[in-house]
């Protein structure tokens, strides 16, 4: 499996532009499944440091992503859950999703990879239809 990785500290460095350039041509050339995930960020909708909003990142069809559920809850049936990622190992709630149609997101994911290895989450549970 190929990791991508954008790090920096410094603002306006370059880093999300960085990102949805390979995103994008990733998508393009399509030589496998595609997971976009952020480790560490905060999830606030705004930049503290610059006031701004933070960026969504577009996600692709049949792309795989983790997010906050949070960031999911204006996006109803746009996405299969394939696990869950709860506290208490978690901070807070994520899921691992695969996205149904094109959109945009705020990717966030738990502080440290680790987590997610350690702690596999848990599969949803199949709905079952009334009679």
């Amino acid at each position: 499996m190929e990791t991508w990785s954008f790090i920096g500290s410094d603002k306006n460095a370059g880093k999300t532009t960085a990102l949805n350039f390979v995103h994008r041509r990733l998508h393009e050339q399509r030589k496998g499944p595609l997971c976009l995930t952020s480790i560490g960020i905060n999830g606030e909708p705004v930049d503290n440091y610059e006031n701004r909003p933070k960026p969504q990142f577009p996600v692709y069809r049949d792309e795989y992503f983790i997010s906050a559920t949070e960031h999911l809850a204006k996006l109803p049936e746009q996405f299969e859950i394939l696990r869950r990622f709860a506290p208490p190992a978690f901070s807070k709630s994520y899921l691992l999703s695969r996205s149904r149609n094109d959109f945009e997101l705020v990717v966030e994911g738990p502080n440290d990879k680790r987590q997610l290895l350690q702690n596999g989450g848990t599969r949803p549970q199949k709905q079952r239809r009334g009679k």
